[in-house]
């Protein structure tokens, strides 16, 4: 992983590191440091170096230099302060930041548990690491990584640095990978929402279904399943890709004759929907399963059209997510208890 950028070297960074892990393991009680030239040895860099060091940590509470008493003392490690770095996404400052749930909840609970946090953010996604050590943050939470900070993320895991953790994955690539390397994480149990669809449909009396989203190999066989164990026949042929809807929704009403249509895919999908299944007689035109279209909930939908039944809706309860990975965290730097992988039950079907 590149250490490179305006606050220094790779001597530098790793000298930041050193420092850091020695105040922490050696000084639990706090203490004076020895002197300038003995640390500079120590650590194996010049005295300009040791002392932009030591402004970088004095200005993150870790160390105090005080000119009466000659030296520089680490305080006890009650009086520290426990920072977490956030990371959203890609590192890139978001103008959307509170209209993510699992994060705002995430935030939320740290700040109830009295953690000082802290944005990291960098014009470079691989700057990330660099960032934490010269704010001293004692973890870091990342949150909806893309593909480009899976390396940088797997780096700082792999090195045990500082303790890591991701929290929900929306795009398929991450939430692989960090399975795949063991990656900490919080995410949404996919299956037990395929589980909530199957048992929706089975209790309602839903013999043919039809699933508007977009396909992926691993979890469409595992959604499939999930109907299978139910008795609802479910195939290939009953996934509609969302670009596909205006040309494949039709022949396949005429060939399935769906009773219940579950759809992603956002609000000019479902508008699509609506209006191919408005286009069927009353007593053909199947239910309608679908997440809230933006910001229009479903109650706008049925507004627009009245004469089709909505089934309810999908919601997943994205904060839940954030709550847990927060306590995970909390758990982790309190008492130790180790972070691993996560999946939650969040998702539901309501009116």
């Amino acid at each position: 992983m590149k250490r490179t950028g305006k606050s220094g070297s790779s001597a530098y960074l790793e000298a930041l590191k050193k420092l850091t892990g020695i105040i922490q393991s050696e000084y639990p009680d706090g203490g004076k440091l020895p002197g300038a030239p003995e640390m500079c040895r120590r650590l194996g860099i010049c005295m300009v170096t040791y002392i932009k060091i030591l402004k970088i940590l004095s200005r993150e509470s870790l160390l105090v230099t005080s000119k009466g008493r000659r030296g520089t003392y680490v305080p006890p490690k009650s009086e520290r302060r426990t920072k977490i770095g956030i990371v959203i996404r890609n590192a890139e400052e978001s103008p959307f930041l509170g209209e993510i749930p699992v994060m705002t909840e995430a935030i939320r609970t740290l700040n109830e548990e009295r953690f000082v946090l802290h944005l990291l953010q960098a014009s470079r996604v691989e700057d990330v690491y660099e960032k934490a050590l010269i704010h001293a943050v004692n973890a870091i939470l990342w949150f909806n990584p893309d593909e480009e900070a899976l390396p940088v993320i797997q780096q700082i895991h792999r090195n045990n640095d500082l303790p890591i953790l991701t929290l929900e994955l929306w795009s398929r690539e991450p939430r692989w990978f960090v399975e795949r390397e063991k990656i900490p994480c919080v995410m949404q149990d996919s299956n037990w929402e395929y589980e909530v669809l199957a048992d929706f449909a089975r209790r309602n009396g839903h013999s043919a279904v039809l699933r508007i989203d977009q396909q992926n190999k691993i979890y469409s066989a595992r959604f499939m399943e999930a109907f299978h164990r139910k008795g609802i026949p479910f195939t290939p042929e009953h996934y509609i890709l969302p670009a596909d809807v205006r040309k494949e929704l039709p022949r396949k009403l005429r060939k399935l004759h769906p009773t219940l249509i579950i759809s992603e895919g956002g609000f000019n999908i479902y508008r699509q929907v609506c209006d191919l299944v408005s286009a069927l007689p009353p007593k053909n035109r199947p239910a309608l399963l679908i997440r809230n279209a933006g910001n229009l909930p479903v109650n706008g939908m049925k507004s627009l059209y009245p004469a089709l039944r909505f089934a309810g809706r999908m919601k997943n309860d994205f904060e839940r997510i954030g709550r847990e990975g927060a306590l995970l965290m909390v758990r982790h730097l309190r008492d130790g208890e180790p972070l691993g992988q996560k999946q939650v039950k969040c998702f539901s079907i309501v009116p």
